[in-house]
């Protein structure tokens, strides 16, 4: 989805949807790559939804519009979790009442993996930026041997 549309509509249902209750509310984005959104308060009680931008960009419009309206249920219902308050919320708002989307959210593919010299068909941590960490340093439990490598995905 593209980001501009998707700051207007976002702005469009917090301030339909929180503004009512709070008088205040607050967007912003951040760069996760694990989650879509969020939604948090801040020391002086403003509550703050953030969407991902990367996840936005790969995501339909429906998507996104889901995401908003369960980050919002989070807001009118803080403290429940994804309980029964929160879900009722989310049949109100009329989005999905599910803590976790499955295969319906495209993700970032992650762009290093883990690789063990001795065994090709080994899977090891992934990760989406490229880790600081080094592996030499590590022993493999399989040839006793410090050859795991860090490697870029193609």
């Amino acid at each position: 989805m593209n980001l501009d549309r998707a700051f207007d509509m976002a702005c469009d249902l917090i301030t339909e949807h929180v503004y009512n209750k709070f008088d205040a509310g607050l967007f912003a984005w951040n760069n996760c790559v694990l989650s879509i959104g969020k939604a948090y308060y801040l020391d002086d009680g403003t509550p703050i939804i953030e969407l991902s931008r990367p996840l936005v960009e790969l995501n339909s419009e429906e998507e996104v519009r889901d995401t908003i309206l369960h980050e919002i249920a989070h807001v009118l219902t803080w403290g429940d979790d994804h309980g029964p308050k929160w879900q009722a919320e989310c049949r109100r708002l009329g989005c999905r009442p599910e803590a976790d989307w499955g295969d319906s959210i495209v993700k970032v593919p992650h762009k290093y993996e883990l690789w063990r010299g001795c065994d090709p068909a080994f899977t090891g941590k992934v990760w989406y930026r490229k880790p600081r960490m080094t592996v030499d340093r590590f022993l493999c439990n399989t040839c006793g041997e410090g050859c795991f490598e860090i490697r870029k995905v193609k």
